[in-house]
């Protein structure tokens, strides 16, 4: 599935669901019911949100790029990694018990939760960390 263009974009899939390339100049809200992985870049002005439900989210392509916060949701034990070309803002983060990777320069939000069921979590940060 690919997004040449679109402003505030909402997908919903019963499957799994690969993401070509992809740019929203507003938000992207992305929900599947099967694993969520990626083709090409994801280019994302707004906020975003991905949920995968009890499957594993994969977003590593080096040249993502998340301008707003980025909501990850999934259960169970599977993994979720997202990449981020420069800084990423993670919003409400709730995944299960997989691995939980971010390749990017991190800002959490104050006021926004982080939850991972366990010990699962490794970061990436490239350059200089903002404090948060």
């Amino acid at each position: 599935m690919g997004i040449t263009s679109g402003n505030n974009v909402t997908l919903h899939d019963i499957n799994a669901l690969s993401l070509a390339a992809a740019t929203a100049s507003g938000n992207l809200n992305v929900t599947t019911s099967g694993a969520l992985t990626q083709s090409s870049a994801l280019t994302v002005a707004g906020t975003s949100s991905f949920n995968a439900g009890a499957n594993a989210i994969t977003l590593t392509n080096a040249s993502n790029d998340f301008s707003g916060a980025v909501a990850l949701t999934n259960s169970g034990a599977n993994n979720v990694a997202i990449t981020d070309t420069n800084a990423i803002q993670l919003g409400a983060v709730s995944v299960g018990s997989g691995t939980l990777t971010v390749n990017a320069v991190v800002s959490r939000r104050p006021g926004r939760s982080f939850k991972q069921l366990a010990l699962g979590l490794r970061l990436s940060i490239q350059g200089r960390a903002p404090s948060c």
